[in-house]
């Protein structure tokens, strides 16, 4: 099994990786051919193995995706050019992304590049600055075609706030649409932020003033991704009450 993957995202997993996200990647990584860098691994035993919820375990996968680093493999390709990572008939898999490797820690506490004067602080004489680990921003397909960085889509939360102050309303034809689609019993547990995550997710501001009926649009867009689950793994959860995505809302802290 994968345990050379598992030991490389040990190694070289950035510092920023929240405990899930580390778990999930472990896990999946343990699972995976160490020659093809894939994994089958159903998500009932992958919940189990990393003591998460469904919920949780998708959540901790949109967020290593937002960091670049996307363990899905799409299934296929929606209408509005999305990549649809689970449709019904085919469960989803995984694909281990390659990390590149921390630099290395040398005597004195430092990290040292490759060909750098070691030992000594950034910024001192002889000290080689150290340069972050980059990371590659993903860049999302709105509804209208054009590519848009996650970025800047985050940025403009606030004022889409403003410009939908009937949140309950949004967030009631998002679950009857979800009803037409896959029955009530997915609408009830279809959580009010993650109803509006389909709903910023997919209605980008450019679209929002042709679409006149949000329930007719919400149910073309889930079936086009194969149902709730399709598109609830191309949308990121947003707070009720802060209408800001889950990674950015500070109404916990």
């Amino acid at each position: 099994m994968g345990y050379k993957l598992y030991r490389e995202i040990r190694d070289n997993a950035p510092a920023d990786w929240t405990a899930a996200e580390r778990l999930v990647a472990w896990v999946i990584a343990d699972d995976a051919s160490d020659k093809t860098r894939r994994s089958w691994l159903k998500l009932p035993d992958l919940c189990q193995r990393a003591g998460l919820t469904a919920d949780g375990v998708r959540k901790a996968l949109q967020r290593l995706a937002a960091r670049g680093y996307e363990f899905r493999i799409p299934v296929c390709t929606g209408r509005d050019g999305r990549p649809v990572f689970a449709v019904r008939g085919h469960s989803l898999d995984y694909l281990v992304p390659v990390l590149p490797a921390r630099p290395k820690a040398v005597p004195g506490g430092c990290l040292s590049s490759k060909g750098g004067t070691s030992g000594l602080p950034s910024g001192e004489k002889g000290g080689t600055p150290v340069p972050p680990l980059s990371s590659v921003r993903p860049s999302l397909l709105t509804n209208d075609g054009p590519r848009e960085d996650l970025a800047s889509r985050r940025a403009r939360t606030a004022s889409r706030a403003s410009a939908n102050r009937d949140i309950p309303a949004i967030i009631r034809d998002v679950k009857a649409a979800v009803t037409q689609v896959d029955g009530e019993r997915e609408a009830v547990i279809l959580s009010d932020d993650e109803a509006l995550g389909l709903y910023f997710s997919y209605v980008t501001p450019e679209a929002r003033p042709k679409v006149h009926d949000l329930v007719a649009y919400m149910v073309r867009i889930i079936g086009d991704c194969n149902g709730i689950d399709g598109a609830l793994s191309n949308s990121e959860d947003v707070c009720p009450s802060c209408v800001r995505y889950e990674s950015d809302c500070q109404c916990a802290a």
